[in-house]
């Protein structure tokens, strides 16, 4: 049953690799997405093969239970999954981050409490607290992060980072005093207060990172909850769990890289030091010099324009404007114009996030730029539509050194002959700050809701015909 286990895991592994690098194109994202799965399942199956003794007289009660189990745990995240539509997938991704790693915690705290009145190695302590440290740290932060990208939780902690100190140090106390050895009578005490103050030190943590470094934050709970799923692999001396952990903790890490590399941040710079603040809701224009553009006349623009770059953000996916920007682009194709989106690497509020709803819209890959390619498409652009996108392409980023954003680099939409803006609104981005471009000469807004913007540019585009 052993060598089956390891097959199996093999198989699972191999599954998974695979899944992933079909997830990598959107056209065959959805194959590997059920790949994926078959591949979760095989890691079950031979979980369950590997570890059961079939000669036990409970045997069938086991199988019959880690059947149901797991039986309820589809359903679950199937119904989980379908509450969320794709606009709010990285809510969903926090989620899934925080289940997993309190799973983790359950699963340390049982056997340490298994564990607690026998000798056991230092080391395996160390990894079982560790775990538990992790997973409810990682929970409390993923639940935080889950308010913030739906918009609950914008308002910053004062301090955050040293409150976030404090809580470690005494959560460390604490699960040290467990490591050591106290007695029963004081146990549950310490425990209670380990748990308690590991889980303020992952909600601080995320309390303290702001709301444009949110792609960032999900990259790296990712990392740790591989980091635990490693931890409890090599406590229980599970294969699978060890691979797996470090296939999802070093996709984490290179996430994170690549996430900060495209904002031009330090990691501690986002986590530690000066954040790019919660301050989403400002309703401070500040603005002077905006010109306000009519449907009609932007139609009359596009019909003359044969190079065209649109720039999405979070706004369209508020709007659910994606296929609406598949349609204009339809239509502008059909009058022997060229159609390119231009995604930044960290628009949206998670890595991909534009390219999850641009595939959703069947648009083809090919007509995808990502920044750097986007910048060198613009030199020649007739007409560039931003499409509820904002620190992205807020040009203060270059001029302004006093500014949060400064050196990030950006979606240089003011090269284009023809600037657009659609939004809802003349509140800023995440990051807190105006946007120069609003008031640049050849920029134009649109003051509507991405989707309602865009119909009434297309029925404006059809009567022009």
């Amino acid at each position: 049953m052993i060598v089956a286990g390891n097959i199996g895991y093999l198989a699972s592994v191999g599954s998974l690799i695979f899944g992933v690098i079909l997830m990598s194109d959107p056209g065959k994202a959805k194959k590997g997405n059920i790949i994926l799965v078959v591949g979760m399942l095989l890691a079950i199956l031979s979980t369950t093969i590997h570890y059961a003794d079939f000669t036990a007289n409970d045997v069938i009660v086991k199988v019959t239970a880690i059947t149901l189990v797991t039986l309820v745990g589809i359903l679950l995240g199937k119904n989980l999954s379908f509450r969320y539509n794709v606009t709010k997938m990285p809510e969903l991704i926090a989620l899934f981050n925080g289940l997993g790693g309190l799973a983790a915690a359950v699963i340390s705290a049982a056997s340490l409490l298994s564990i607690w009145e026998r000798n056991v190695p230092t080391y395996e302590l160390t990894l079982l607290l560790s775990s538990l440290f992790l997973g409810l740290s990682t929970f409390s932060a993923s639940i935080i992060a889950k308010l913030k990208l739906s918009g609950q939780s914008q308002k910053a902690v004062n301090n955050s980072k040293m409150y976030m100190a404090w809580c470690f140090m005494f959560s460390m106390l604490f699960w040290t005093q467990i490591m050591l050895g106290i007695e029963v009578t004081h146990f549950v005490l310490t425990a209670i207060l380990a748990i308690i103050f590991s889980l303020l030190t992952g909600y601080y943590f995320a309390k303290g990172v702001g709301g444009a470094d949110m792609p960032v934050l999900i990259a790296v709970l990712n990392g740790i909850t591989g980091v635990i799923t490693t931890l409890s692999g090599i406590y229980f001396q599970s294969t699978i769990m060890i691979l797996l952990g470090v296939i999802v903790g070093f996709t984490g890490i290179v996430l994170t890289i690549q996430m900060s590399n495209a904002m031009n941040r330090k990691l501690i710079n986002i986590f530690f030091k000066n954040n790019l603040g919660d301050t989403s809701n400002n309703t401070d224009t500040s603005y002077e010099n905006i010109k306000e553009i009519s449907t009609v006349s932007i139609a009359s623009d596009l019909l003359l324009s044969k190079k065209i770059a649109i720039v999405p953000g979070f706004g369209m996916a508020i709007s659910h404007a994606q296929h609406t920007c598949k349609k204009l682009k339809d239509i502008m194709e059909a009058n022997e114009a060229e159609v390119k989106f231009i995604i930044h690497p960290v628009a949206g509020r998670m890595p991909g996030h534009m390219n999850v709803l641009l595939a959703e819209a069947k648009i083809n890959y090919d007509d995808i730029l990502d920044l750097s390619e986007g910048n060198d498409y613009l030199n020649d652009c007739d007409y560039c539509i931003i499409i509820g996108a904002n620190d992205t392409v807020n040009t203060s980023a270059e001029t302004d050194q006093t500014s949060p954003i400064f050196g990030m680099p950006i979606i240089q939409a003011y090269k284009a002959e023809k600037v657009l803006v659609i939004k809802r609104s003349l509140s800023h981005g995440y990051a807190g700050v105006i946007n120069p471009l609003l008031e640049a000469q050849n920029c134009y807004l649109l003051m509507s809701d991405a989707n309602l913007g865009l119909n009434n540019i297309l029925n404006d585009l059809n009567l022009s015909k």
